[in-house]
């Protein structure tokens, strides 16, 4: 997790946040966010309603899932790849140009 806070010669602020999903998802960087606030404010004596439960239920999505999320059974199938095999791949998924390469940072 990454936070840059930037402070404008106005006085204002922005706070930028940027999460990788493999940890934690929106509704996780939602919630760090609020309690974060509102730590934040307290401790310049303003009292805010802690956050609402979320709108979702996850039950729902883990309905949806392949298998029972829930198993102790942790087994996989685990495709290991070298570098050229990944490049091989990349090219013939980028192939026809109907997919852009992004650019990750």
């Amino acid at each position: 997790m990454q936070v840059q806070i930037t402070l404008f010669t106005c006085g204002g602020y922005a706070v930028g946040v940027k999460l990788a999903h493999c940890p934690a998802d929106a509704q996780a960087l939602m919630a760090v966010t609020h309690i974060r606030s509102i730590n934040s404010q307290k401790s310049f004596g303003v009292q805010l309603k802690s956050m609402a439960q979320p709108v979702f239920d996850p039950e729902l999505l883990d309905s949806c899932a392949g298998g029972d999320i829930d198993s102790p059974d942790l087994s996989f199938t685990l495709l290991p790849f070298t570098g050229t095999e990944l490049a091989k791949l990349k090219a013939l998924a980028l192939a026809d140009g109907s997919h852009k390469q992004r650019m990750h940072m």
